[in-house]
This record gives C-alpha cells, sequence and structure tokens, in this order.
C-alpha cells in the first residue's frame, strides 16, 4: 500500500517463448521456437509436472539477465523461482547465447483433470533501463477508470440535468397549486421523487447490469435516474423560495402559465440552478466510484478487482487517483458556485 503501482522506470523487453505439453499426449509440442531472430530450444516437447527440462535460446541481448517466466492453460503468468525461492534469472553470454535448468512447477487450474495434456508456455524474458518513468500497466488502468468516472459522472448529470429541470417546474408548489389538477400533479411528481431519492444509486446500477449488462453504460443510467429526482428536489425548493412579486405581477396581467414561467421564475433561478447543478456532478464523481463496484464502470470496477487478487499496490494507486480527483472536483466545483453567488 505504500508503494502504490502507478509508474515505473521507462524500459525495453525482448523476450522468446516456446510451448510445451504438460503432461505429455498423443501429439508433444515442437521442440524448437522463433520468433523476431530470437530462439528457444526445449530438451523435451512434453513432460510431467516436477520433472527438470533444459532451455537453450540464441538471439538475445548479450550481456543482460534474463528471467523466466511460465504461463499456465489459462493465461496466467508467473515468474519461475530457484530453490531459495528467489526469481529465476538466467546470464546470457556475449553472443547472446543462454542455457538453463528449470523444474516445471504445477499451474494447471483447480477443477482441471490433471491428466489432460494442457499446452503452456515457458518465456525468457529481458529488460534494460531507457531512463525516466512511465505509467506501469496497472498505472494505465487506473488513468482509464479515472476517466471512465468522470466522463460517467459528467453524462449522468448532463442526462439528468435535462429531465430535472422540468420536472422541477411540477413540483414546485408556488407554481402548482392554481387549482386541483395542478396540484393533484405536483403531489404525485413530488411522492415519485421521493420514492426514487430513497433508493440508493447503488441498488439502481444493479437493476441496470441486469438489464443493459456490465459497463459504465449502466453506471451512467443509474447515476442519472438518482440524479434527476435529487436536482428536481433541490430545483423545486429553489423555485419555491423566489420572490414572488413578479409572478404576482404576472399573473394579475393575466399571463399564462409559460408565461409566468419563462419572464417571472427563469431569470431568478439561473444561478442557484447552476450551483447545484456543479455540486450534483461533484457527488456523481464520488458515487461512480461505488457503482463500479457492482459494475457499473469506471475505476470502481477496476478497484474491485485488484482487491479480489489482493494487489494492493494498485488498489493504493486508484485510491490516491480517486483522492486527488474527487479533491480537484471540490476545488473547481466551490470556486465556481462562490462565482455564481
Amino acid at each position: 500500500m505504500l508503494r502504490p503501482d502507478f509508474i515505473q522506470p521507462r524500459a525495453e523487453h525482448h523476450e522468446g517463448w516456446i510451448e510445451l505439453i504438460v503432461p505429455c499426449g498423443e501429439t508433444p509440442a515442437e521442440g524448437a521456437h522463433t520468433i523476431n531472430d530470437t530462439t528457444l530450444t526445449l530438451s523435451a516437447g512434453c513432460t510431467a509436472v516436477g520433472d527438470t527440462l533444459t532451455v537453450n535460446g540464441s538471439g538475445f541481448w548479450p550481456d543482460t539477465d534474463a528471467q523466466l517466466v511460465w504461463q499456465s492453460p489459462i493465461g496466467d503468468f508467473f515468474p519461475l523461482r530457484d530453490e531459495a525461492n528467489q526469481f529465476r534469472s538466467i546470464l546470457v553470454d556475449s553472443q547472446g547465447n543462454t542455457s538453463a535448468s528449470f523444474v516445471v512447477p504445477n499451474a494447471i487450474p483447480p477443477g482441471i483433470d490433471p491428466t489432460l495434456p494442457q499446452e503452456q508456455r515457458l518465456y525468457v524474458q529481458q529488460s534494460r533501463p531507457l531512463g525516466g518513468y512511465e505509467l506501469s500497466t496497472n498505472g494505465a488502468f487506473v488513468v482509464q477508470g479515472i476517466y471512465q468516472t468522470v466522463a460517467l459522472a459528467l453524462m449522468a448529470t448532463t442526462l439528468g440535468t435535462l429531465f430535472a429541470i422540468p420536472v422541477s417546474f411540477l413540483a414546485a408548489r408556488n407554481l402548482m397549486s392554481a387549482n386541483p389538477i395542478t396540484l393533484a400533479v405536483y403531489v404525485t411528481v413530488r411522492t415519485l421523487l421521493n420514492i426514487v431519492r430513497s433508493i440508493e444509486s447503488l441498488i439502481i446500477a444493479v437493476v441496470f447490469v441486469v438489464f443493459v449488462g456490465l459497463g459504465p453504460f449502466a453506471g451512467m443510467l443509474a447515476l442519472a435516474v438518482h440524479t434527476v429526482a435529487a436536482l428536481a428536489k433541490l430545483y423545486s425548493e429553489v423555485i419555491e423560495g423566489i420572490d414572488p412579486g413578479p409572478i404576482e405581477a404576472m399573473q394579475a396581467t393575466g399571463a399564462n402559465w409559460l408565461q409566468v414561467v419563462r419572464y417571472g421564475v427563469v431569470p431568478q433561478i439561473v444561478p442557484p440552478f447552476t450551483a447545484f447543478t456543479i455540486y450534483r456532478w461533484d457527488i456523481n464523481v464520488r458515487s461512480s466510484t461505488i457503482v463500479g463496484l457492482v459494475g457499473g464502470g469506471g475505476i470502481g470496477f477496476f478497484l474491485v478487482q485488484w482487491i479480489n487478487l489482493s494487489d494492493f499496490r494498485a488498489v493504493s494507486a486508484s485510491f490516491i487517483a480517486i483522492l486527488v480527483v474527487v479533491m480537484a472536483m471540490d476545488f473547481v466545483s466551490a470556486r465556481v458556485r462562490e462565482r455564481l453567488h
């Protein structure tokens, strides 16, 4: 946790690989493989777990140590270790040739019959520094997740605002109490808003994941629905708190409902509406992290995967990224609201 996996020293990489069958079957793998002028040969094309094999290679970078890495049948990679439980490094001579013996690991996943022949791979990998730093693999996922989180929150806020504005006028008592019909509309809309607001966006996200599948789209819809209810409630309270003078004057002159809203209400509500909208975007950025935990996309989706894999360096990097984004959003939101007031 104290060493977040976000950046790494820049380096160039070189590798060769070869397939083998574990355990042996009717058709063993070829004992040699060449890629990009790098050739690996094995002492046997098939083997059993615990056997000792010899790998020979050519075409590698001269005088640069290499590492043995194993790929399991399901695509997982892990470095081979020596008897002291240290990563297995092998020497490459001045001609780019290498040779090493290793013990075949047990990489067959649980639930798979160990007697069935499985294709596995041995990699010989080299790296050398180029100077400077670059995003690590997990760091790139963090950036991608944060981008999705902010974009998801922005889209949810935009969509929610478009629906919340007209709904808020129907939920404002001072605009809807003129006759029994409009009053009934007010009570109905207000009740629906309270019901939706009482349901956490996390629960709404679970429902949308069932209908539209995993991904940012489900998270965006969940946040948008909750945003409509939350903003419509805030907007309606702003409308109810405006100066009634212009409204009464326009009603006295015979203006209809739309004219009263356009010329008597809108000029008074634009600044607070803008402030509440920006504040809601700030809230949605934080909420989208939680929504991602149930498959709603964004950084939360990556975060739950890293927690399940116990990759705490990646978890630390995501926490730091979330903190930075939330602080930046809070600062921008506060400055904009300050200017509006």
